[in-house]
């Protein structure tokens, strides 16, 4: 496998505009369902101060995250392997949360409460975070020459990137919404 290669800027790009349509979109649908919004919370409002804990998470996440993009887009130690993995799975990180909260207000606002809609809630959730352990594992196993720290702190940021998509979101937001 051919060394010294970097993930090329189209790929940042990309990753980035849906990063900024996925807040746009969170954004968008809270202000047009006020209503509805609070109830994202399922019973872990009832469970005093766990909110405060995971919006602490969600900004630590997306300084891991963004730490781990900063990372990537510095390193020029990628195989050709994870030239092209490792962005795919950011933007599959992306854009599989996109469907989150259309999907999870949707849900809220059918008093069938379908089994399908349920599901497929799950299914997002759970890609968004074997995705980001996919793209953890991937940026661990880099075999940098010259960003060594920087990998570490990526890594770092990345696995509690993980943490937050598996255990906060794909677990417990799940039991508590559903």
């Amino acid at each position: 496998m051919k060394m010294s290669q970097r993930i090329e800027l189209p790929s940042f790009l990309i990753i980035i505009l849906l990063g900024i349509l996925l807040l746009y979109s969170y954004y968008y649908l809270a202000t047009q369902n006020k209503s509805s919004v609070n109830a994202l919370w399922g019973n872990i409002r009832s469970i005093k101060h766990l909110i405060p804990v995971y919006i602490v998470s969600m900004f630590l996440s997306a300084i891991g995250f963004l730490a781990a993009l900063y990372y990537l887009y510095k390193t020029t130690s990628l195989t050709s392997y994870e030239k092209q993995r490792i962005p795919f799975a950011f933007m599959v990180i992306v854009f599989a949360s996109l469907f989150w909260m259309p999907l999870s207000l949707t849900y809220l606002k059918d008093k069938t409460k379908p089994a399908y809609l349920k599901y497929t809630i799950i299914a997002v959730l759970s890609i968004v975070a074997f995705a980001s352990l996919y793209s953890t594992v991937l940026i661990n196993t880099i075999r940098e020459k010259n960003y060594k720290l920087e990998q570490k702190i990526a890594t770092v940021g990345m696995s509690y990137f993980f943490i937050h998509t598996f255990f906060f979101d794909n677990v417990s937001w799940n039991y508590n919404f559903f």
